[in-house]
């Protein structure tokens, strides 16, 4: 187990887990031990990092009329493609008082537990800072999920969330999942020889020339500019194939663009 913060270097020993452990079954007991408050929400942010980079996903509290003095959370995540960094929980500073416990240890398949406590009531607002590396696993242009565990979602995972008053009371937990999208360090090239066709009635087929990478992958966005942000992205994925048949499309009307596209 570690609290936060902390400048002790991060070293993983039995103990720790089995401390955490026992902390958590202590709180779960005695979060069931009352009567059932409103539930509160935990909100996971998004942020983006290239491949080797670190990302930071901000994590907030929205107590929805509740009065938590404590908190256990569990997150999830691909452990192929993300780790986390060295100190991963970093407390708000900006509430004094407040004390997070985590442990990156408990299961090696992936996921956070986190016990939040010190303060009564925790308030709502930004409370911590979650950190992750994004590993050479993860593909460039990539979503990642991270799962934030419920209360209501123990029989999936084998543990959940949970909340609780200081005077025992339960409070359910929901969660917003948090994003990690994976950008690209080096733009590919734009493909070139773009054309669309005219005369089918079944559609506009868009091809192109391959670019000078043979794991490049291609998608068409429909938009009146180059901007992916306001355009909308045809087909289920991305493709390694260089022709598209868009069979929605008006007219064969067509922008040629490259880049880091989400």
């Amino acid at each position: 187990m570690q609290s936060s913060p902390t400048d002790t270097p991060r070293t993983p020993r039995p103990a720790p887990v089995r401390a955490l452990l026992l902390v958590l079954s202590a709180a779960l007991a005695h979060a069931t031990a009352g009567a059932q408050e409103p539930a509160l929400s935990l909100v996971l942010g998004s942020g983006a990092a290239d491949i080797g980079g670190t990302v930071e996903i901000s994590v907030s509290l929205q107590s929805g009329g509740a009065a938590p003095s404590t908190i256990i959370f569990f997150v999830l995540y691909d452990p192929q493609k993300l780790a986390p960094a060295t100190d991963p929980v970093r407390p708000e500073t900006a509430v004094a008082g407040l004390e997070i416990s985590f442990d990156t240890e408990v299961d090696p398949s992936g996921f956070i537990a986190i016990v939040i406590f010190g303060l009564d009531p925790i308030p709502d607002g930004t409370i911590m800072t979650l950190i992750f590396e994004v590993l050479e696993g993860a593909r460039e242009n990539e979503t990642l999920l991270l799962d934030g565990v419920a209360s209501d979602a123990g029989g999936a995972f084998g543990f959940a969330s949970s909340a609780a008053t200081p005077n025992a009371d339960d409070i359910p937990v929901l969660v917003q999942d948090g994003q990690v999208l994976v950008g690209c360090s080096t733009p590919p090239q734009t493909p070139f020889t773009v054309i669309a066709s005219t005369g089918r009635s079944d559609g506009v087929e868009i091809t192109w020339a391959a670019i000078d990478d043979p794991a490049a992958e291609y998608r068409v966005f429909r938009g009146a500019d180059a901007n992916t942000s306001t355009a909308v992205a045809l087909g289920a994925d991305w493709q390694t194939e260089t022709s598209f048949l868009d069979a929605a499309a008006a007219a064969p009307a067509f922008i040629p663009a490259g880049g880091c596209f989400a």
